[in-house]
């Protein structure tokens, strides 16, 4: 017939024109499937970032928070492009045939966008209600899987049952003033993130605060030393101490105030340290987790971006992003690293005293790495010490010292004095794993069992290596170096407990143990050296499995005694830890800020102390602009920071532990 085009296909009465027409309009359904889902993607990405900005003060920074927004909106764009694609599909199978004709392309596109909302919809749901019966329910592979599951079925049905033609007339009336309202909102998802205060400066070499000059008069205490010791608590010590296995405890005890010390929920040691030091709470001062995930492009890492530990996230619940930053982990994607000192935000006692002339010496404190800049000496936590057991060697030439100390030359300062520490313990314990006076009560059974559990006791061997190694740094600060204000932590009680709680009297003997240690801190000090000793949490050994037990553990430990402390006063309240860096100050006749929630130990002071605690407050002691030996980037600090993130696995502080 003449007119008539025909295709090959058709001639040979292989297609039909219907066949054509179903293979044309499948092709534009899976396309606005795509384009469909993305959108919406994209918007739900947008929104859970702005959420995620919001409640994670890791993400403070203007930069960062608009980074990571976009970094979520791709995320989410890529995931649900890929299901509208898997949805259109599945639903093109089962209706067999192709769908009536749209009245415009746009309103197809809204359709399905409309469907890969309501699968989202039904995503948050199941993960809502799983999320009921398993703590890790939002990234539980199973469960994230089944969520899918669900949400995909949900979007085929939606896609089946949709009406394009009454979309397409809806769109028609109103397309000028719904376009105008999604672009504000878009607009104020993205932006919105940029109206959070501007975070302190994290670069290296970058400006610092001027140090004031040295105050002139008399203050309470000429020299103060903070000890820290991680997880010890009184329902512990007392006992020990009327067996007299405690001696230098009781001579602190006698000689000042002893008190409980009210923790914090969570009991993450990072965190209770860094309240400790600066008086603030975890939500200002920024260190909220053992780890950070390094995510591209951020100047620094993510904190608390997936549960672990029977912690929630601080991301926004049952919308997949936990999730999936949790599979970038698993990946590899975002590299899993101890956090830094550069999450925290505000200063530290140390800085407060270094700007009044006070030379501060830091050593091993929790979350102190890379070493920032202070009037005085830093011995970061990345010590080599660590770094070198962590990873099996057995020689410290080899491991990283970037960022390890202020100044930088202090760390080639401090070699000869590993090396002197890993003799001395090798001494003491020779080469029998079991001959460490920690062990001295194991019954044959329990020496038996740790020879077959030997993480237990490489475990050990760090512990004991790293405590060693602060107190003869801290010595060295002390008596070379002159400091008037050192704070040390020392770790040991609360690894071990972790890690070696089930056998016979080994938590008693890392107390004396430690006690030791103090004695030698101790030894030499003046009259005009006041002496605090405080504890983050305490713990609790009557569990089964006491591997996170300081959640419900007792209450820490303080001790005060020395110059500046009234021996034998007694307290009418318990002191918390967001009580220790104000009293610091007030030893120092420096007054604590209208922004530290907490108040110097007054009842336990002299009357001196007293008045410096009873100074008015300062509205601020400043923004806080450190200047960092090192950066965490690169190589720096790379390898000994995964390493340590599997000592902390090891040890029980993360998710995963055998």
């Amino acid at each position: 017939m003449r007119g008539r085009r025909e295709t090959p296909g058709l001639a040979e009465g292989r297609y039909s024109i219907e066949d054509v027409a179903s293979a044309t309009k499948s092709g534009s359904d899976l396309g606005a499937c795509l384009v469909g889902w993305a959108c919406g993607g994209l918007l739900i990405g947008l929104a859970a970032g702005s959420f995620a900005v919001r409640i994670n003060p890791s993400l403070r920074d203007p930069a960062d928070a608009r980074h990571f927004l976009a970094l979520t909106a791709l995320a989410y764009l890529v995931v649900f492009a890929l299901s509208g694609l898997a949805a259109g599909a599945l639903a093109r199978a089962v209706r067999r045939r192709a769908a009536p004709a749209d009245d415009s392309w746009l309103a197809s596109c809204v359709a399905r966008g409309l469907a890969g909302l309501v699968a989202f919809g039904v995503f948050w749901l199941a993960q809502l209600a799983i999320g009921t019966f398993n703590w890790r329910g939002e990234t539980n592979p199973q469960n994230v899987l089944a969520s899918s599951a669900l949400a995909l079925l949900a979007g085929v049905l939606a896609l089946r049952g949709v009406s394009i033609p009454a979309i397409a007339r809806a769109l028609a009336r109103a397309s000028r003033p719904a376009s105008a309202v999604l672009l504000l909102a878009c607009g104020a998802l993205f932006l919105g993130a940029g109206s959070l205060p501007r975070a302190p400066s994290a670069h290296a070499g970058g400006p610092s605060e001027p140090v004031a000059a040295k105050v002139p008069g008399e203050r309470p205490a000429r020299r103060v030393l903070l000890i820290g010791i991680d997880g010890a608590d009184w329902g512990r010590i007392d006992p020990l101490l009327a067996a007299g296995r405690l001696p230098n405890f009781e001579r602190l005890c006698a000689r000042g105030v002893r008190a409980p010390l009210t923790s914090r929920l969570p009991t993450w040691s990072p965190i209770l340290w860094n309240t400790i030091s600066t008086g603030r709470t975890e939500d200002e001062h920024g260190v909220l987790d053992f780890t950070e995930l390094e995510l591209w492009g951020l100047s620094r890492g993510i904190q608390r971006a997936y549960p672990k530990m029977r912690v929630a996230p601080l991301m926004p619940h049952n919308v997949g992003l936990a999730a999936l930053l949790e599979l970038a982990k698993r990946r590899g994607w975002a590299p899993e690293m101890p956090v830094t000192a550069l999450q925290r935000r505000v200063k530290s006692v140390w800085n407060v005293l270094s700007e009044r002339g006070v030379e501060v010496g830091v050593v091993r404190w929790f979350a102190s790495w890379p070493a920032e800049e202070v009037r005085g000496y830093l011995v970061s936590d990345n010590d080599p010490w660590s770094q070198a057991f962590a990873a099996s060697k057995d020689a410290l030439p080899h491991v990283e010292t970037d960022g390890f100390t202020w100044p930088p030359e202090l760390a080639g300062e401090l070699g000869a004095l590993m090396g002197e520490v890993g003799a001395r313990e090798r001494n003491g314990t020779g080469s029998d794993p079991l001959a460490h006076p920690i062990l001295a009560d194991l019954s044959a059974a329990e020496r038996a069992d740790a020879l077959r559990t030997p993480a237990n006791l490489r475990s050990l061997e760090v512990i004991c290596h790293g405590d060693r190694f602060a107190t003869s740094a801290a010595l060295e600060l002390l008596r070379e170096k002159g400091v008037e204000f050192l704070a040390v932590y020392l770790r040991g009680i609360d690894n071990v407990s972790h890690r070696l709680s089930k056998y016979t009297g080994v938590v008693d003997r890392t107390y004396e143990w430690t006690d030791a240690l103090i004695g030698e801190l101790c030894a030499d000090l003046g009259d005009d050296t006041s002496v605090l000793v405080v504890s983050d949490h305490g713990w609790c050994y009557d569990e089964e499995s006491p591997l996170f037990m300081h959640n419900h553990g007792p209450d820490g430990v303080a001790i005060l005694s020395g110059a500046g402390v009234r021996a034998g006063a007694e307290l009418a309240s318990k002191p918390s830890l967001l009580d220790v860096a104000p009293t610091v100050l007030a030893l120092f006749g420096v007054p604590a800020s209208l922004e530290m929630p907490g108040s110097a130990i007054s009842a336990a002071l002299t009357p001196e102390a007293q008045a410096a605690a009873a100074l008015a407050r300062v509205p601020t002691h400043g923004d806080y602009h450190p200047r960092w030996s090192a950066l965490p980037s690169g190589a720096t600090g790379g390898k000994s920071r995964a390493e340590a993130v599997e000592l902390l696995r090891d040890l029980g502080y993360l998710d995963g532990a055998e």
